[in-house]
This record gives C-alpha cells, structure tokens and sequence, in this order.
C-alpha cells in the first residue's frame, strides 16, 4: 500500500471514513460496528470518524444473487469507500470482482481464498486456532469429548494428534433462536449419550448464545459437564451462562482496555495492521497473537487461568495462572428451573385450587416430594404442566420413542415430552417399566405397590346376641311360654291338691314353681323336689324336653359360631377366575392391562378372556369408573395398582382394598435420557429415605387423610379357633341386666318394707 487509510481520507476534505459492514441477509448488524466506531472518536480525537452502511446479500434465488451482486459492484465503484467488514461471500467478496479499491476485513474463520493484499483476517487462521484448541483440551487433561460446530471441523485433526477421542457434532446451520428444533434435537441426542465434555466451536456471537441457552435449558450446563467455548470474545457470551456451569472459553480481545485497543486507522496500513495482528505478509495469516483461557466461576465472575501465546515458527506456549483445579460446587441447582410435566392421579398430582392469577394450585404426595427435593437442593424452582391428550392425535407409531403399532396412552406423551426436550421430569402414578426404561430415565424408587382388589366392604354385621342366633324369635317364645306354663301347673297342683297338706310339696308357691322349672332348663339344682305322682310326671316330661332343647342350642350354637367365623368373599384373582358371577375390569391402556392381555399364566389368561367377553364393564376408560361400578353394582371388583385403591378405599368407607400377591410395581419420578441432574435427585431422595420423610409423606396420603374409623378400614380376617368378644358380648350383658334388675328390686324392697315400719309406728300412736 502506498498510503495509509488516513492519509487518504480521514485527512482529506472528508474528516471521515465510509465503510461497508456486509453479510448474509439478515446476519448484518450495522449498529454494534456504530457504536464502538463512536465511541473510539468520542474518547479520541486523534481517530477518524466512521460511517458505516450495510450491504446485503440474499442467496435464496439466482435473481436475488444477481441483484446482490450488482448492488454491490455498484456501492463499491464509489472511490469514497475504504472499508468492507464481513466475511468471505465467494464473487460477493472478491476483490477483483466486486470490492475493486477497499480494503476487505475478513471476519470468517479461514483460509482467505484471494491472494490480494486488500483481503485482511481479523481472527486467527484455522491452523493456528485448531492447535491452540489441541494444546487447552490437553492442558485440562480431557480424553474425550464433543466437538459441537455448524461446519468448520479443523480442529478435530489436532485433538487427534493429541489422543483425544472426538465425537464431531454438526449443529443446525440456521440457528436463529434457542427454541430451534433441531437445535434441541440435537442437544437432547447429545444429553443421551452421556458424555460429559463439550467442545463449542463458532465464531458467531448468536450461535453461541442460542446454543448456551437452549443447553441451560435442557440443564446441559450442569456441574457434572465441562464446556468449551472457542468464541474468542467470552467475556461477552459469559453473561448468558445461569448458575454454577464448569464453562472454560478463550479470550482474544482486551475489552478491559476497551476502546484503546480496538483497530483503528492510525499510521499506515503496512506500520500498524499487520504487527498489530500479528500477520504474516507473505501470507496474509494471523499466527503470531496470544489467547486467554478463561474460566467461568459464576455470577459472571470469571477466572483467567492460563495463557495461549503463538509466535510465528515458533512452539505454542502456555502460561498458567491458577490452578487447574475446579472448586467444589457447594450449591448445584441455585437458580435452577425446572419444568415438570404431571399426570393427574390420586392420591399422586391433584389440583387444589387457583390462586388469585388463575393458575393452578397443585398438591399429592409427588408434589409433596417434589417440594422436599427442592428444600434439599437449594430451593430450585420448578412449574407443573399437565399431560395432553390431545397431543396423543399428533403422535404417530414413526414419533421419536413410539414404537409401530403400539397403543398409545397419556404416558406417551410424558416420555415423548421428556425425550424432546420440552420438560425437566415426570411426576404421577409413574411405574417403572422396561419399555420406559429403554426411552427415559428414573429416579429411584419413590414408593412401591401390588395389584389389590376393590371391592365393597361387607356390612358391619357385629351382634351382641349371638347366643339367640341357633333358635328363632318364634320358638324363644315357645319355650318361654313352655317354661311358664310348666311353672304354673306346678303351682295349681301344689295349690289345689289336698293329698298334699302338711307336705313338704306345699311349699310350692307360684315363686318357687317358676324358680325350679328355670332350675330345670338351665340344668341347675333346686332344694324343692315334686313328690305326687302327677307332679313327678310333669317335671320327668319337662326334664325330658330341656334335654332335647339343650341338646339342639349347643349343636346350633355351635354351627351358628361357625358359619359366622367363615369368610366366602372374593379376596383374590384365583378366586375372581374361577366364577362367573362377580365381573371385574381394570383400566383401559394401563400397565395391569397391558399385562393381563400379555400373559399366557392361569388365571390371568382367563381372566383375560372374561373381560374381553364383557368389554363394556370390563376395560374402563376411567379409574372413577371402576370406582363407581363397585359402589352401584352388586357384584363387581376392580383390579388396580393397590396404592390407587387404597385411597379409594380411604376415601369411601363402604369399599374395601385387598392386595393381591403379583403385579409388583415400582413408582419413580421420571426425567430424559441421560438427565446429569439425576445423580442429585436420587441422592437427595436416598436421603429423604434415611430420614423417614417418605415414610411420613406415605402415611399423611394414605392413612392420616382417610375418613374412615381405623377398626371400618380393617379387612377382617377371622379363624374358627377362637371367638372374638363381640360373639359372646351379649351374654354378659344379660348378666348385668338382670343383676342391676335384681339390685334394684332389693332396693325397692327395702325401700317398701321401711315405708310399711313407719305407716305402722304412726298408726300404733294414733291409736
């Protein structure tokens, strides 16, 4: 060049340099360049003014190309011009096509393909880049990593050199947003495979964000993932990262010496371009510069760990600063959020209520455990979303996770919403299963169940005065007018009969008739005995009919106690399988569906084939369904996981839950493929395990919120070797009916006889 920039503009009639910021279309942004341009000038007067214009070009169709191109050839014939910024454009960009006097600062990472002295690189040359990267991957001793680009993949050449085992990612190449689908595709792809060291590699300011962002949102910068970010401003994208992320990126510029060292046109081009860039002007190539390693501490702190220094034909050096050692994260999930996706099942997600916004209010015990993590993980935020059927119509047996031909159910939804990236966890009645496992991820175990029977409780049928259950009201009367009219006839004959006086057998007054045939029933002994013939017959009779009556009592008595000690309800499948009478369902598309129409083991086959014959009442679409047919119906059980019907039965005193021995299950919270948060959660959960929390969440859903009596929710188990006291209670109270009748009539006595003394004393004085 044989005069500067500013000899030939900024000192001329202009007092200013025009420069062209060009691009792709809708890539161009004039007003960062503005700014800065402004800036310098304000703090110093000794820089020219710079005006910067945009120039576009649209490659979506050959018109719009060939307009492009024309609009540019024509923007650069003005001799005014003296700068293009941008990156290289094939013919857009070429300096014997189109940018014929200006000097082309090249942004693009690359190879300059002119061989023009106008064609200037701004970053380093893929060459030196990929070795500096090589050198820091191996300084933070990683073996194995992600290489994640949209298409400049240089740098894995030189990983390899370094024995790094590279798995090469290609990003979407329009990135426009964090919510790009293939974007979170690939990031979610990316979390399944499990690995732990990522290497981001663009020197695009907006990928770099919309990939930090749509990674913090699938909570890939987590403490157990280590980043590298080869954007060589990471002080500036450093701000989108939330938390406590391991993120390492490189720094080129000084933006604490922002604006002195940003390029600006002073001396000429030869003295101050290429030394400050560190060129090679044979080459055009920028290799002789040093590159800060950063690392991000949080709260957009960062800590300068080592230093990249390139000198040309020389080794690449590495200066340290601090200790290579990560510090110990203390608080993992501080400003954590998550989005947790429910399906409503009692006792598990309910809605409670709204709050004074109208959004939900949600309660069960998984979201009773869900706020106990979150105590034990510094209190990270989370929402709840519902589960949509309606998103069921919008899947298909080709959806990422759904295999062909497979019914689909709501817990589709939740493992397709997990799998792509649309949520956090799973909470509901969510059972661990093989087919789910191969897809997601679970937590540990949160609470475990059996298959139960609901059926309706038997009434409550305590009576007090079984010992009158082996006769009928009707013959209690008979005996008791036989024995009344025996005591009676005693009495007449004792009375009456004059072959009787001065006997002993005058002693039977109406009293003693009535004590000694009672004497006779229950078998006691009595002072008085008949002597006459006729009463002798009488009595041997009546001796000869409480015999046959006592015979009859015990031997009904006896069976009575029996029949009522033996439980013939239904109480399990085998017995359930081996009837007709009594029809059952279970839940259409459940698990225990799914198992019953699997199974080739009696009685489940048969079971199966029943409900198939009897669909309508048989496969449900509804839980409550089930519920309400064993309430309406007579004779129907409905087969559910027992922690479901447990708190059916709770909640409704007239049903009864009878846990079944198979069908074991184990429910868990659910979370993506891969998940590296998991590793806390199930910590954390082992720990509400030790600390019984579980065991109380437990009890507070399925024992404290029931409305039934404890004695209303026990299933009866009873056995013929021994009688409750509710069987024999009745007798008792006899006894002390009669004996409060007996005190009382003593005490009437007394009170008579005592009333008698003193109408007598008065009458003795009046006379």
């Amino acid at each position: 060049m044989q005069h500067s920039i500013e000899d030939k503009y900024c000192l001329n009639k202009l007092k200013r340099i025009l420069a062209v910021v060009l691009g792709e279309r809708g890539d161009v942004n004039v007003t960062q360049y503005q700014v800065i341009a402004d800036a310098l000038t304000t703090e110093n007067e000794q820089y020219c003014r710079i005006k910067f214009t945009s120039l576009e070009y649209d490659s979506s169709n050959g018109s719009s190309m060939y307009s492009s191109l024309k609009n540019a050839r024509q923007t650069f014939e003005d001799t005014h011009i003296a700068v293009a910024i941008g990156p290289q454009i094939d013919v857009f960009t070429s300096t014997e096509y189109v940018i014929l006097h200006q000097i082309h600062f090249v942004t693009s990472l690359g190879l300059i393909n002119e061989e023009s002295a106008r064609a200037l690189p701004i970053l380093p040359d893929q060459k030196s880049l990929s070795k500096a990267i090589a050198s820091i991957v191996s300084y933070l001793e990683w073996n194995k990593v992600a290489f994640l680009s949209q298409e400049d993949f240089s740098p894995v050449i030189a990983l390899g050199g370094k024995k790094v085992f590279v798995s090469p990612i290609r990003l979407p190449t329009d990135i426009r947003s964090a919510k790009n689908p293939q974007l979170t595709q690939t990031l979610t792809t990316l979390r399944e495979s499990q690995m732990d060291k990522f290497i981001l590699h663009s020197m695009k300011r907006d990928v770099v964000k919309y990939v930090l962002l749509a990674a913090q949102d699938l909570h890939l910068l987590h403490h157990s993932i280590r980043w590298l970010i080869t954007y060589l401003d990471f002080e500036d994208v450093s701000k989108e990262i939330i938390g406590m992320a391991k993120v390492y990126g490189l720094q080129l510029f000084d933006n604490s010496s922002f604006p002195h060292k940003t390029n600006a046109y002073s001396g000429s081009l030869d003295n101050y371009i290429w030394p400050k860039l560190g060129m090679d002007q044979s080459t055009n190539v920028r290799n002789d510069y040093s590159i800060d390693l950063l690392r991000y501490t949080g709260e957009n702190d960062l800590l300068r760990l080592a230093e990249v220094s390139f000198q040309t034909k020389k080794d690449i050096r590495i200066s340290t600063f601090a200790a290579k050692e990560e510090p110990k994260v203390t608080e993992p999930f501080k400003d954590k959020y998550f989005t947790v996706i429910a399906k409503l099942d009692e006792p598990f997600v309910m809605v409670k209520g709204t709050d004074k916004h109208g959004a939900k209010i949600y309660d069960g015990f998984c979201v009773d455990v869900l706020n106990e993590l979150s105590k034990e993980l510094n209190n990270f935020k989370y929402e709840i979303i519902e589960a949509d059927e309606d998103r069921l119509k919008q899947l298909s047996s080709s959806a990422r996770g759904i295999k062909a031909g497979k019914s689909l159910t709501i817990w589709d939804d939740i493992t397709n919403q997990l799998i792509i990236g649309n949520a956090s966890m799973a909470i509901g009645a969510f059972a661990v299963t093989a087919d789910r496992e191969s897809q997601i991820s679970f937590s540990y175990t949160i609470i475990s169940s059996s298959v139960s029977l609901l059926l309706t409780r038997p009434p409550d049928s305590t009576n007090y005065f079984q010992f009158l259950g082996p006769f009928s009201w009707q013959l209690w009367l008979l005996i008791v007018g036989f024995v009344l009219t025996v005591g009676l006839g005693l009495f007449v004959m004792a009375k009456f009969d004059s072959t009787l006086n001065g006997s002993e057998n005058q002693k039977f007054e109406l009293k003693e008739s009535m004590w000694y045939t009672l004497t006779v029933l229950l078998q006691g002994s009595s002072e008085y005995a008949p002597q006459t013939t006729s009463m002798r017959t009488i009595v041997a009779f009546f001796w000869f009919c409480t015999l046959v009556i006592n015979a009859a009592y015990t031997a009904n008595l006896a069976a009575f106690l029996t029949l009522q000690q033996i439980d013939d309800r239904i109480k399990s499948v085998d017995h359930l399988a081996r009837q007709t009478k009594v029809k059952y369902g279970v839940l259409n598309n459940s698990d225990l569906m799914q198992f019953f129409e699997n199974s080739r083991d009696d009685p489940y086959e048969r079971m199966w084939a029943f409900m198939k014959l009897n669909e309508d009442v048989s496969i449900l679409s509804e839980r409550k369904v089930g519920v309400s047919f064993v309430l309406e119906k007579d004779n129907y059980a409905y087969i559910d996981d027992g922690v479901i019907n447990d708190y059916s039965a709770q909640k409704n005193c007239k049903l009864e839950s009878i846990q079944q021995n198979f069908g074991v299950k184990h429910f868990g919270m659910g979370f993506p493929k891969g998940a590296p948060y998991l590793g806390d959660i199930n910590l954390a959960l082992l720990k509400l395990k030790e600390h019984r929390i579980l065991d109380s969440l437990r009890e507070k859903w399925w024992s404290a919120e029931s409305n039934c009596s404890t004695e209303a929710t026990k299933t009866k188990v009873n056995t013929a070797s021994e009688l409750n006291i509710s069987n024999m209670f009745g007798v008792f109270i006899v006894l002390i009916g009669f004996t409060v009748l007996a005190v009382l009539y003593e005490l009437c006595v007394v009170v008579w006889t005592f009333i008698r003394k003193q109408q007598s004393k008065k009458m003795v004085i009046i006379i």
